[in-house]
């Protein structure tokens, strides 16, 4: 309960202020702080509070009962979000154990994909897609991988749900990127790819990824990235492909 009112309290002005889209853009900051003002005098006291030097969050994760991970944010007068550092926080002694840099610009888009057994956090500002590994203990940085943010992405999750793979088609040629450890476990390409009609789809399922590219399928083991097949796709290169556990249909 106690960890639960203190991540309210922060994410509440980050979530008002993303809710005041039609209102002026000078006006939004001072309209979220009062609003999470009158919010927080009909709410319980919290039981912990921990001052911040930032406005609100675009992520809280919990890690376990004493940990919480934040993504802090502040903003300008016109209501221009700046992503600060991502800070993780011990609970128990209401003190930061690290913080994490990243690209602070308004229009980068972060996402945090995983926390265990390592954060990995994905980045996509000025035409760049970055994937980062830090360590949970320390925050320090494990591994970066960085590609164009034209590259065709996907991802695998082992049977736990653990985050293993990233595979990333990029020029002509597909990758499989370990994500335990940031290496490259495979590529195989150039490879031959007919993107007139429609962007190419990656689909990772249990042994096999699929690369659907115009008016071709073409399956590949996960392993090492042979080709273990391609067909000629029925319905065209506009068809809507969905995933199953069994294939693709």
């Amino acid at each position: 309960m106690k960890k639960i009112m203190w991540a309210w309290s922060l994410g509440v002005v980050f979530l008002l202020f993303s809710g005041c889209s039609g209102m002026k853009f000078g006006s939004r900051m001072q309209y979220a702080l009062d609003t999470s003002a009158q919010l927080n005098q009909s709410q319980p006291a919290p039981e912990m509070d921990i001052p911040v030097p930032y406005h609100g969050a675009d992520f809280l994760r919990f890690f376990d009962e004493r940990h919480l991970l934040v993504g802090s944010v502040t903003f300008d007068v016109a209501g221009t979000p700046e992503y600060g550092p991502i800070i993780l926080y011990d609970l128990q002694t209401r003190t930061e154990k690290w913080r994490i840099p990243r690209d602070a610009h308004y229009a980068a888009r972060h996402q945090l994909l995983a926390f265990n057994p390592q954060i990995i956090l994905r980045s996509v500002s000025q035409g760049k897609v970055v994937h980062t590994a830090y360590a949970p203990d320390s925050g320090r940085r494990l591994w970066l991988h960085q590609t164009d943010d034209k590259s065709i992405r996907t991802y695998r999750l082992s049977s736990s749900m653990t985050m293993t793979d990233l595979y990333i088609l990029s020029d002509g040629v597909l990758k499989d990127i370990d994500l335990r450890t940031g290496a490259v476990k495979w590529e195989t390409g150039p490879l031959t790819l007919e993107t007139k009609a429609s962007r190419p789809k990656l689909i990772a399922l249990e042994n096999i990824l699929f690369l659907v590219s115009g008016d071709k399928i073409s399956a590949y083991g996960l392993q090492d990235g042979r080709l273990a097949w391609d067909r000629p796709n029925p319905l065209g290169a506009e068809t809507r492909v969905l995933s199953g556990a069994d294939g693709i249909f």
